[in-house]
């Protein structure tokens, strides 16, 4: 067994500040500015919250949250360092201050705190043309301290990506190495390591030649990730690699085999769901996919695949594609965008009961975003008994004409309530979205700023965040 034996480091001194590559601010700039999906929404509504912009309440935290109270705990970067606040903004604490910190994560037991800071060095690099010339990289050290943010240990100094395993005290991470992509830099080469805290022992687990969008089980026992044009599962006891599912061309407009859809895991641990939409007919693993349907499907951890839903007309879907496709918690509900007239010139955003074996259309028109409004990777609908919550926007940032609208449906009833509305957003980036359906209550970044808006208003509860400091919500 290959192994990897580490020593207990304590963290230097603070370091001098330091930014983010130039790639993720263009990256940050260009993709991201404003809470959203959705549109205009014509079933009947009660005037909502209207916000220019995010004016300064003048209401409390208490006030703005739903039910006039909200629990759990936030950890963020702030200006390199990181901290926790309470979710109604109070007690908010300084837990470790170096000045270069990027990454934070909380372990399952909420015993441990994960997190990565950077260290700038200089490396010399051979260009495709044979010349050398020296270069400024960035590296990300993993370390661990406890929930207090005290004792911390150094795990590895040269990291891709990482994280804990599901229900267990166990951290994973991937090996970083100098690459070239579209400029030199150190990214994640495919070797997967753990360590157990305990005996500050890391073992080896897997290499690949890519693994993206790695997700662990719930039950923490295996891996699923992409590699190449392939979903895989790793079992961590065994350390065996099967692939379950090849993942198919399904058209775009980037070539490859693009857009790659969202994979999630059963909740227990049996299988893995997904939402695809292709262009282009094909069949993969025995499966025949329909041109320009919306598919929902199954994989079992055999490769078996089990048809969720009947085939709509859709266009096709992907992380840039607005509104989204996503399941409910338990995945009894699937919600997807689909053409309403034959001539495919009208979009409503429609949801699927597999109890009911029954659609109900949630919006009847589903609006336009423009300039990447949509934050990559988030589900933006969420589901609550006979509700279904909705982050809708629209419009375009870059001109300030972009809102947000959050909508509370009850699709049984086939009523709906507009909760807030933010207008005008423009200029400014917003990220790190979280929505709570039992608060009625969304959190987000905006400007450097950590917000909460409900139906009773807005309300900052962080300043001076930066404009892409690490968020990660630990609510009850």
């Amino acid at each position: 067994m290959e192994t990897e034996n580490l020593t207990p480091q304590i963290p230097l001194e603070p370091k001098p500040p330091s930014s983010f590559t130039k790639f993720a601010t263009i990256f940050g700039i260009v993709l991201v500015v404003a809470i959203a999906v959705g549109a205009t929404f014509y079933f009947k509504s009660s005037k909502p919250v209207n916000i220019d912009i995010v004016e300064e309440s003048t209401k409390s935290v208490s006030d703005v949250v739903a039910n006039g109270k909200i629990s759990g705990q936030i950890y963020f970067i702030k200006e390199g360092d990181l901290w926790r606040i309470d979710a109604n903004g109070e007690n908010a604490a300084k837990l470790i201050d170096l000045d270069t910190l990027n990454g934070v994560a909380l372990s399952p037991n909420k015993n441990n705190v994960a997190y990565t800071r950077g260290k700038k060095i200089n490396e010399l690099v051979t260009e495709y043309d044979g010349t050398k010339h020296e270069i400024e990289v960035e590296k990300n050290e993993l370390l661990v301290a406890d929930s207090k943010g005290t004792n911390s240990i150094s795990i590895f100094n040269n990291v891709g990506q990482w994280g804990w395993i599901s229900g267990t005290n166990l951290l994973w991470y991937e090996t970083a190495t100098l690459q070239q992509y579209f400029d030199w830099g150190y990214m994640g080469d495919g070797n997967i390591w753990i360590i157990n805290l305990e005996n500050k022992k890391a073992d080896k687990f897997i290499e690949e030649k890519e693994v993206r969008r790695p997700q662990w089980s719930p039950d923490g026992d295996k891996l699923l990730f992409i590699s190449t044009d392939e979903l895989k599962v790793a079992d961590r006891k065994t350390k065996s690699v099967t692939t379950i599912f090849k993942i198919p061309y399904v058209g775009g407009d980037r070539g490859g085999p693009a857009p790659v859809p969202a994979f999630h895991w059963a909740p227990d641990s049996t299988g893995v769901y997904t939402i695809f939409s292709a262009h282009l007919g094909g069949t993969t693993n025995t499966y025949q996919l329909k041109s320009e349907h919306v598919t929902a499907i199954k994989i079992g951890l055999g490769g078996e695949i089990t048809k969720l839903m009947p085939d709509k007309p859709s266009p096709i879907l992907n992380e840039e594609t607005y509104p989204r496709a996503n399941f409910s918690d338990g995945f009894n509900k699937i919600i997807y965008p689909r053409f309403a007239d034959a001539n495919k010139s009208h979009l409503v955003l429609a949801m699927y009961d597999r109890a009911e074996a029954k659609e109900y259309v949630l919006l009847e028109n589903t609006g336009k975003a423009e300039r990447g409004l949509l934050e990559y990777g988030k589900d933006l609908s969420l589901t609550q008994e006979n509700y279904v919550y909705i982050i809708v926007g629209d419009g375009d940032w870059l001109y300030k004409q972009a809102s947000v609208t959050l909508k509370k449906i009850n699709y049984q009833s086939s009523t709906s309530e507009d909760l807030a509305l933010l207008k005008n957003i423009g200029d400014t980036p917003v990220w790190n979205l979280h929505l709570s359906p039992k608060q009625e209550t969304l959190f987000f970044t905006m400007g450097g700023g950590l917000y909460i808006m409900s139906k009773s208003g807005v309300q900052k509860i962080v300043e001076n965040l930066g404009d892409f400091g690490d968020i990660q919500y630990y609510l009850e």
